[in-house]
């Protein structure tokens, strides 16, 4: 980590001389101090230089089995590393290199950029996963600042590749709009991710932009669109089954928003049959996440809606989206499982369990603080007035 992160370097080492997971450690800080208030995720931030512990200094000298002053000694060294030197921290020195002459002529940009550019990105993504969009928007916008004049002065065989992986960066850029809620730009994101894919007739990419904007229209509570959107994004034969395959997932979402069982059940059946090529194709990179814990989520999702209207989808609902969000593990407390915990809350209250809604409502408290999106947030407080207006003898506490 360099000397950039001694108090970071530090805590991880002690933590893993005695063999414990980033989530243990968080374990034993609460059990030490009385609050169960940290999480595995803050954690990462503290090793990660992205948080300073502040009040949990006492706490972690008493875990770690270290003199507090050498805590503190170390946190005066620590600085975090500016977020828009993110991309060159990623690259060796050769690639840095490459990257410079090419900000000043991009018309010779290469093809060696697209490799180091890849791996960054990669590195966003999952950063992402683990501290929310929050934190990681400026980065990537800053990233793409870098980017896009590569993009636009490009010429020759290396363009094509340039703009391949700048049509990636652009639906990750849309992406994280979407989940603080700047739907606007999200829009504007994916539509440029479309237009560089159109360029490269990349088919996989622009199927993956026309489905985030119908996961967008899902957002805003448009079923029409959603269905419409998600048809449009698996119309071309060429598509990643795993993509055609979530898009009659979320067709079939679309579907039960507005009630029409029959069609939801169809697409949410073809969905399945299409998972199962999944495993036989090569999936894109930014279809990572395309796991069995995500698959059971989407089924989920759909009988969520469902549930609205039949206890026996509200039951169906409550098994799949807790298996998919155990199965998911660690990943469980990402930011982005949001909404199937609020899936999941509302499949209890629909299925008359309001204390298993509660325990739901709980779970999501702990993964919120100062830098979480406002999405999550805004769920939380739903829950709790819908919990607290069906039940009012429940209380699930309030939203910090």
């Amino acid at each position: 980590m360099g000397q950039g992160n001694q108090l970071g370097a530090l805590i991880r080492r002690l933590r893993e001389e005695r063999g414990w997971s980033q989530a243990r450690l968080a374990e034993k800080l609460n059990e030490v101090s009385g609050r169960p208030t940290v999480t595995r995720v803050d954690v990462y931030r503290w090793e990660t230089a992205r948080r300073t512990p502040k009040g949990w200094m006492p706490h972690l000298a008493a875990v770690l089995d270290i003199p507090r002053e050498v805590l503190e000694a170390a946190t005066v060294e620590n600085r975090r590393v500016p977020e828009q030197d993110a991309m060159q921290t990623s690259f060796d020195p050769d690639e840095r290199a490459r990257m410079a002459r090419a900000l000043v002529v991009p018309s010779r940009a290469g093809t060696k950029l697209v490799v180091p550019l890849a791996r960054a990105l990669e590195a966003q993504r999952h950063t992402e996963d683990v501290i929310g969009a929050v934190a990681v928007i400026e980065p990537v916008l800053a990233q793409l600042g870098i980017l896009e004049p590569l993009v636009n002065g490009a010429r020759g065989t290396a363009r094509n590749s340039l703009v391949d992986i700048a049509s990636q960066w652009a639906q990750f850029a849309g992406w994280l709009h979407a989940a603080v809620d700047k739907h606007a730009a999200a829009r504007a994101w994916f539509d440029r991710a479309a237009q560089w894919a159109a360029e490269t007739d990349n088919a996989n990419m622009l199927a993956n932009s026309l489905s985030f904007r119908g996961h967008l229209a899902w957002m805003a509570g448009h079923g029409g669109a959603v269905v419409g959107l998600s048809r449009a994004a698996r119309r071309d034969p060429r598509v990643f089954a795993g993509q055609r395959a979530y898009d009659h997932l979320q067709e079939a979402r679309g579907h039960a928003m507005d009630g029409d069982e029959t069609e939801a059940l169809s697409h949410l059946e073809r969905g399945m049959e299409l998972a199962a090529e999944e495993r036989e194709q090569p999936a894109p990179p930014w279809s990572y996440y395309h796991t069995p814990a995500f698959l059971t989520l989407q089924r989920g999702s759909v009988h969520r809606y469902l549930g609205d209207r039949s206890t026996r989808h509200a039951r169906q609902a409550i098994e799949l989206l807790s298996t998919g969000l155990r199965d998911l593990g660690e990943l469980r407390h990402a930011e982005w499982t949001s909404d199937y915990r609020e899936a999941l809350a509302m499949s209890y209250l629909n299925a008359d369990e309001p204390a298993q809604a509660a325990l739901v409502i709980e779970e999501q408290k702990e993964i919120i603080d100062e830098s979480t999106s406002p999405r999550p947030v805004r769920q939380l407080r739903e829950l709790q007035r819908t919990l607290s207006e069906r039940y009012p003898y429940f209380s699930a506490g309030s939203a910090e």
